[in-house]
């Protein structure tokens, strides 16, 4: 059978980067299924060791299907370049760790360049540098705002760039009459957040925690880690939750 010949980037990859990936499964008795999966990057961590900290891509699996055991070392092909290897999962499957694939250099000191692309690619849109460069005056205040009003948000901070906000205000005043005002919390009208909204930590940070509901919190972005401990993102994400759930 033919196979794809891909290349390999050592580029760092941000939340949201699509993928592919290929890996196989028990079927039958010594048989086995390949059925390849889809996802996206849906964090990057940190794994600490005694002797050294790397990265880690947090996959998240789209659709009905999961990785399997037999996923373990199958490549995460982005845009026809592997970009890591998958390492393992979580229990249920939809959620799994890879290792970025710039760290093969570390172990494989003669790779060959050819391995890596050769030809010179396109430049990549950096919406944020496009954002930047179009603001006639204070754009530094939008790039502050990124961290006081969304906390990091992707999607928040991408929408308060659309619309060339400059101010936290102008920020605020944005998102509260956005349609993102309720989306972020839709999911958790049954549950009761308000007192989470009135603590600093939120407990140890694992991506995989046993609170089911700090695990659905984390995995909408709604809270990360910081030193070890969940935390929410910005005191305006808190203060909109608040207002969105009506707690008092």
């Amino acid at each position: 059978m033919d196979a794809e010949i891909l290349t390999l980037s050592t580029e760092d990859k941000t939340i949201e980067t699509t993928f592919t990936l290929d890996g196989f499964k028990p079927h039958k008795s010594g048989s086995y299924l390949q059925r390849p999966l889809q996802g996206a990057i849906a964090n990057i961590s940190q794994i600490h060791s005694p002797n050294r900290t790397i990265r880690t891509y947090e996959l998240m699996i789209e659709n009905s299907y999961s990785i399997e055991k037999g996923y373990s070392g199958s490549a995460i092909v982005s845009n026809d370049q592997v970009i890591g290897i998958a390492t393992d999962r979580n229990s249920s499957g939809k959620q799994a760790y890879a290792i970025p694939i710039g760290y093969l250099k570390e172990i494989w000191e003669d790779m060959p360049q050819s391995l890596f692309e050769t030809e010179p690619s396109e430049p990549k849109s950096n919406f944020s540098r496009e954002v930047f460069e179009s603001l006639e005056s204070k754009p530094l205040l939008l790039f502050s705002t990124d961290s006081y009003v969304t906390g990091g948000y992707q999607k928040l901070t991408e929408y308060c760039f659309e619309k060339r906000v400059q101010t936290a205000q102008q920020a605020k005043k944005l998102i509260y009459e956005s349609y993102f005002k309720s989306e972020l919390f839709l999911a958790y009208k049954e549950d009761d957040l308000c007192m989470l909204f009135t603590k600093e930590q939120l407990g140890d940070a694992h991506p995989y925690s046993d609170n089911e509901l700090l695990y659905r919190l984390y995995w909408d972005n709604l809270i990360v880690e910081v030193r070890g401990k969940f935390v929410w993102r910005s005191g305006f994400i808190v203060g909109l939750g608040q207002e969105v759930l009506g707690c008092k």
